[in-house]
């Protein structure tokens, strides 16, 4: 059964390798040199691909330790406090980004549903979010660091409490995003032809997302009981969906835009952009006529 584990990071580990060049051919070709954009780094690594990129190698990196700890050999060779370290540092990079791309995904959308709460979610993002994830990372890499000392219990323990303040702050932002998803599609479902198709893009594919993310946090509660690496080899295979997911939305944006004869200005990736002002048919509607903020990227 271990060798079927192993098997499994590993061609898990070579698709998140092969999606990495997926994503890069995809950010240079079809969304620069397709749509006539100058081809420069600020155009390749915009805020999604940077964040998606991170997610993939932060993925890759995830799947390698979980190849390395189920091979005997292997991990006899390499010290298991080594390997949860690196695949701490991994998971911090790869929640991190998961929860920086949901605040500006669904920013313009909370925004018109919420709109009195979204400026507390542009704060933990600005603020809580990184240094949550950097107190987590940097905890985790202190008790190896003094493993043997009498600080480690204690560091540990700070570690552990981070680690679980942190997935509730997840399950917190996805809930907020979900319901905002979900209360943006009721609301246009009476007259979709007359709102710009990208917000429901982002609301369909960030409910599926948002979706596949919850159902791993319930696996990732029974790791943190058990300490049995198949539950995080599962939870890992959800967090290779959602990055599946997002790159699916991302296509999805761009060939919406092709199809609408958008210029290739990149509004969306820099934020620069509006809604169309099309919704006149109901007084509601018309209350969801307002400008994208800077941070609202796609």
């Amino acid at each position: 059964m271990t060798h079927i584990k192993r098997n499994v990071s590993i061609v898990m580990a070579s698709f998140a390798f092969i999606l990495i060049w997926v994503l890069l051919y995809y950010a240079i070709v079809e969304e620069n040199v397709k749509m006539g954009s100058k081809v420069t780094l600020k155009t390749i690594f915009t805020p999604f691909t940077t964040l998606l990129l991170v997610m993939i190698i932060a993925n890759l990196g995830e799947y390698v330790i979980e190849a390395l700890l189920f091979d005997q050999y292997a991990s006899s060779l390499v010290s298991t406090e080594i390997l949860e370290t690196i695949r701490t540092v991994c998971d911090c990079a790869g929640e991190y980004s998961y929860l920086t791309y949901g605040l500006l995904r669904a920013d313009a959308i909370v925004k018109m549903i919420f709109p009195k709460f979204q400026p507390i979610l542009k704060k933990l993002q600005r603020f809580a979010v990184p240094v949550a994830f950097l107190v987590e990372a940097g905890s985790r890499i202190l008790a190896f660091v003094y493993a043997t000392n009498i600080l480690d219990n204690t560091i540990l323990l700070v570690h552990y409490i981070v680690s679980a303040v942190n997935g509730l702050l997840i399950i917190f932002v996805d809930a907020v995003c979900l319901i905002a998803f979900i209360r943006f599609l009721r609301r246009i479902q009476e007259d979709v032809d007359s709102l710009d198709n990208r917000f429901i893009i982002i609301s369909r594919y960030g409910i599926v997302s948002v979706i596949v993310c919850i159902s791993a946090l319930g696996f990732s509660i029974a790791y943190s009981f058990t300490q049995e690496e198949t539950w995080s080899l599962i939870i890992y295979l959800h967090f290779s969906a959602i990055v599946l997911v997002l790159f699916l939305m991302k296509r999805a944006l761009l060939e919406d835009r092709k199809t609408t004869n958008e210029a290739p200005s990149r509004r969306l990736e820099s934020g620069e952009h509006s809604i169309i002002k099309r919704m006149t048919v109901t007084k509601e509607a018309k209350t969801m006529e307002t400008s994208f903020t800077k941070k609202s990227h796609i």
